[in-house]
């Protein structure tokens, strides 16, 4: 898990008394080496070039930190959880000393995580802000052949660069780990040249992947980058009626990135809950139409105060399947069932019969 001396209060507790507890073989890294709350965190910097880390601007946190330690952060430097409820929130914000370190993390971890643990078939990196359903994780390893070069994950793109999204998790083989791993060792100064001109880690780490002879293996929906609240779960081009879209609706669901502590602590309940409902004979896999039918659905019951479900389109109440009433008194009306999430001063509800008819209308994957 990657993570930041800025946000390390504010996400890690939950993910240690939540999905962290099934992942014994972990390692959480961080800009800051420390020892926090019984768990070592390791530097994720630690084999950056020394005079990089000295003399870079990039590393002027990481300085301030190796030298005073996470009491010398200003309360306006600690990471916040935005609003909004569009993705476009979550993109990092390059002023910000936590964001500029935290593209140099990725390709470290990986040389000291398969220095660490060299033996093991299957390596998952992620975020402090996403979440894994480790029992989905690992019946999809199980349809996987660990003894080949393997890189998935979100396959997203920066100019011609493809990569495994870094916040949506991703899975690497032994035999691709070594080979990046290699790599970086033999390109180090090649690799920190391209990751000093760039922003973006993951792009950095995918871009080593490829160098090193290691294709990416696309692996959304099961793979993605949104949490619960406002997956497209049936049509992802916004029509209310048939054809349905349902790529995401029968897919096994992985991850969920853009998690609050809230909602991991929700959802892992909901795991928890599936789990010890299994009948005999029943995957233990969770689907995406399950995550829909079992998790989301009873949250859409009622309307919610201090809650946004992300209406935000003019659609007609002909074809309104959610509505949200925010400060302004203006109303908002959406086509797609939707959960959002918590947010001051708005007021969300849903037609919940009309979202019954349309989810009796899908056809069973």
């Amino acid at each position: 898990m990657k993570t930041g001396a800025t946000e390390l209060e504010a996400r890690l507790p939950t993910q240690l008394s939540t999905m962290l507890q099934c992942f014994p073989n972990r390692m959480v890294f961080s800009d800051h080496a420390e020892v926090y709350q019984g768990h070592t965190i390791v530097d994720a910097l630690e084999s950056v070039s020394p005079a990089l880390k000295d003399n870079n601007a990039d590393f002027e946190l990481y300085r301030r930190l190796r030298d005073n330690g996470r009491g010398s952060l200003a309360s306006d430097e600690l990471h916040g959880m935005p609003n909004e409820i569009t993705n476009e929130a979550w993109s990092g914000n390059a002023e910000n000393p936590g964001w500029k370190l935290d593209k140099w993390k990725n390709l470290p971890m990986a040389n000291r995580t398969f220095h660490e643990y060299p033996e093991m078939k299957w390596y998952a990196f992620i975020d402090a802000d996403t979440y894994i359903i480790r029992s989905s994780l690992l019946d999809h390893l199980a349809t996987l052949d660990h003894t080949k070069p393997f890189y998935s994950g979100s396959h997203i793109y920066i100019g011609p660069v493809g990569f495994a999204h870094g916040g949506s998790g991703y899975i690497v083989s032994q035999p691709a780990m070594r080979m990046v791993v290699e790599h970086f060792n033999t390109h180090k100064e090649e690799i920190e040249a391209f990751t000093d001109g760039h922003w973006a880690g993951d792009c950095v780490l995918g871009k080593a992947f490829t160098d090193a002879g290691v294709e990416l293996t696309g692996a959304w929906p099961i793979i993605q980058g949104d949490y619960p609240g406002i997956v497209p779960y049936i049509s992802p081009d916004g029509r209310p009626v048939p054809p349905y879209d349902t790529r995401i609706w029968c897919s096994p669901t992985i991850s969920y990135h853009h998690m609050q502590s809230d909602m991991i602590e929700d959802l892992w309940q909901f795991e928890q809950q599936w789990l010890s409902n299994l009948k005999e004979g029943q995957s233990r896999t969770i689907r995406h139409s399950d995550v829909f039918n079992q998790y989301i659905m009873p949250r859409l019951e009622k309307p919610r105060d201090d809650w946004d479900n992300g209406s935000g389109h003019d659609v007609g109440l002909a074809h309104t399947l959610d509505y949200a009433l925010d400060g302004d008194g203006n109303c908002r009306h959406f086509n797609l069932p939707r959960l959002g999430k918590a947010v001051p001063g708005v007021k969300s509800g849903w037609l919940t019969g009309r979202i019954e008819q349309l989810v009796a209308a899908i056809p069973l994957c």
